[in-house]
């Protein structure tokens, strides 16, 4: 018999959130609206069975950096580490992690030159770093200093925060190897 893990159970579809009322009359409404509008113009080519797409990528996010927090970890490690930083290079596809002691300015500031560190060190100069709502004023003079540009995301609106998914992944792959920890290992290794 195997005992029972986190593993591949963490993501589950949220319960309660389709609507139970029937949209049939609404949907009938919006087909006869579309149904009765003719256009003025027709634009078409010489071949009417021949359909172009066209995309305009307006972002390059080659140089983007993006951070976000984790809520603080239950158990206080070993090193006095309680909070992870969590940074999404877009340009790698790479999530960097480093722990903190605290949400004070000294420690997010030693968490984010230990990640520009590492960037520095394989050529990598971020030119946007792209944060939660809340920057404090130590974060702002390193920015300034590493002559990159800064971006806060309004709050609530995480999906402009591509740090978001990464936290979650991050979450995940903690949970998962702690899971799967022997029980006499102390977790604040």
């Amino acid at each position: 018999m195997q005992t029972a893990t986190l593993k591949e159970h963490m993501i589950h579809r949220r319960q309660g959130l389709d609507s139970t009322g029937s949209k049939k009359q609404e949907l009938e409404d919006a087909r006869k609206i579309v149904l009765d509008m003719t256009p003025t113009e027709h634009v078409c080519s010489a071949h009417e069975d021949e359909i172009y797409c066209f995309a305009a990528i307006g972002d390059k996010n080659e140089n983007t950096i993006y951070s976000d927090l984790t809520g603080q970890f239950p158990v206080r490690s070993y090193d006095g580490m309680i909070y992870i930083s969590v940074a999404y290079v877009y340009k790698f596809n790479a999530i960097l992690l480093r722990p903190m002691k605290s949400r004070e300015d000294a420690s997010m500031v030693d968490a984010f030159t230990s990640i520009y560190a590492d960037l520095e060190a394989i050529g990598h100069k971020p030119k946007l770093h792209i944060l939660d709502n809340e920057c404090s004023r130590a974060v702002q003079t390193f920015l300034k200093i590493k002559d990159t540009a800064r971006q806060n995301v309004e709050a609530h609106h995480h999906n402009a925060n591509a740090a978001e998914p990464a936290v979650k992944t991050a979450k995940y792959h903690i949970i998962s190897h702690i899971a799967t920890l022997d029980a006499s290992c102390p977790i604040q290794l």
